[in-house]
């Protein structure tokens, strides 16, 4: 199964993330960096996901704890892609990993360190995809 990392999840959900807001990783998945793509299981719904490029780099500035302003700064300062496209797309992203409870979005720095960085064991290759 392909998950679509950019699939529209709705407008309701698109605005729970704010530049301000920190995600961070939650305490139901594991994730490994498997040659430079990262694959994640989510415990809460049983699922692999493989991260790649993009999605990878976006994976490890959640990891360290960024803010959707910090990551989306890194994005633009890497990659080259319009800045409207990169939040529209970064927001959808982010908020595709909350769906799946792979991540959490907290509204402050304190909020954010309270969990610990989820990283753990290995699994067998992803059942679903996040580019």
């Amino acid at each position: 199964m392909t998950v679509s990392a950019w699939e529209s999840l709705g407008e309701a959900r698109m605005s729970t993330i704010t530049v301000d807001s920190r995600m961070r990783v939650t305490k139901d998945q594991f994730s490994a960096d498997i040659g430079g793509e990262f694959v994640v299981l989510s415990l809460a719904t049983e699922m692999y996901y493989s991260m790649a490029g993009v999605a990878s780099r976006i994976w490890e500035l959640v990891q360290g704890g960024a803010s959707f302003g910090e990551i989306e700064t890194t994005l633009l300062s890497e990659y080259e892609v319009e800045p409207g496209r990169c939040r529209r797309d970064l927001q959808r992203f982010l908020n595709s990993l909350a769906a799946r409870g792979i991540i959490e979005v907290a509204g402050s720095d304190h909020e954010a360190t309270e969990c610990g960085d989820g990283r753990g064991g290995q699994g067998p290759p992803g059942r679903g995809e996040l580019d």
